[in-house]
């Protein structure tokens, strides 16, 4: 699966929540370099082996 991370300026006026997320499900065929504009960081993760990410975050791709 495909992670991104939003830019640290990315909140909602100051509030400290996030504006959006969204979440959804495609197939690839191949995997390989991301070019990225709203996100400052993504990486290509097995589902088994999460990098570091949320509890929520976590719970949320274990369905």
């Amino acid at each position: 699966m495909l992670l991104l991370r939003l830019r640290a300026d990315d909140f909602l006026g100051g509030c400290g929540r996030r504006t959006r997320q969204f979440t959804f499900a495609v197939t690839v065929r191949a995997t390989g370099p991301i070019t990225l504009t709203e996100h400052d960081d993504a990486v290509w993760a097995d589902p088994s082996d999460l990098p570091a990410v949320s509890d929520e975050t976590r719970g949320l791709l274990a369905g």
